[in-house]
């Protein structure tokens, strides 16, 4: 799902188509705060002078077609090289795209790993879009604690990740539907970042389970990037920011392009 986004180029930042520190000392992402610096972290955040590694998995998902987690599925990612143990960050990608041969995908992995987190790009069942039922249970697939065999698990169990000191999740167009379910599943996820996200595409309307006060991640926990003539979401502005105002619960008045709250939180067109 195609859009265009006036946001200043970030580790988000997504052409068409195709103190971090002090968090791992402390293991502080409560408050508003934390939310702020949580965001600033996944936007701006001070690269550490430390390498990275590169590692793979694999996790059972849900397959083409099921309603059951019955499928493996890959994952890659990259983690510092330094020693200790740090926070960890998901990136889903959109319908169709490639999840390791995605240039917002590579950017993002590699620039929070860069950041101090055990980074990772968790392929799934990509192909098609889905309603509620459908994307929810892909999210439950990736972010199920109490499956050994799901994604989250597997990144937790890494030597370096320590999922106590949080997840962060991000994505574009249904990964970022995935994002923005993925607390429903795992109460360790802090702060989400969506780009195309919304809660209509084309027949598929997602307000039950993703619009503001339909899902367990408060929106002041999400940033949300909409391209202002997304094909999905608009064509027109005017519906992408009904969609950014549905989603979020913030309402900027009838010509805003960009809703921020002082935390970080809020949406962009």
């Amino acid at each position: 799902m195609k859009g265009k986004s006036n946001e200043k180029p970030g580790i988000f930042y997504r052409k068409p188509e195709n103190g971090e520190r002090e968090y791992r000392k402390r293991g502080i992402f409560g408050g508003t705060r934390g939310i702020a610096m949580i965001l600033s972290t996944m936007i701006w955040g001070t690269l550490l002078q430390g390498q990275t590694t590169s590692f793979t998995d694999t996790y059972t998902g849900q397959g083409s077609g099921a309603s059951t987690c019955n499928t493996t599925f890959n994952i890659t990612g990259q983690e510092p090289a330094a020693s200790g143990t740090f926070p960890v960050f998901v990136y889903t990608v959109g319908t169709s795209e490639s999840f390791n041969n995605n240039g917002a995908e590579a950017a993002a992995v590699s620039g929070m790993a860069a950041r101090g987190f055990v980074a990772a790009s968790i392929q799934y069942d990509s192909g098609q879009f889905g309603n509620c039922t459908q994307i929810s249970g892909k999210a439950r697939c990736i972010f199920n604690p109490a499956s050994a065999a799901s994604a989250i698990s597997k990144l937790c169990s890494r030597a370096k990740a320590d999922c106590n000191k949080g997840v962060l999740v991000g994505g574009f167009s249904q990964g970022a539907v995935i994002a923005t379910l993925a607390r429903n599943f795992d109460a360790r996820v802090q702060a989400a970042w969506g780009m195309g996200d919304g809660v209509s595409y084309s027949v598929f309307n997602l307000n039950a389970c993703v619009a503001n006060g339909n899902r367990s991640l408060a929106s002041d926990h999400l940033r949300v990037v909409n391209g202002q003539a997304d094909q999905f979401l608009g064509p027109q502005i005017a519906s992408v920011r009904n969609q950014s105002q549905t989603l979020t619960g913030f309402n900027c008045g009838s010509s805003a392009t960009s809703c921020l709250q002082s935390n970080g939180c809020g949406w962009i067109v």
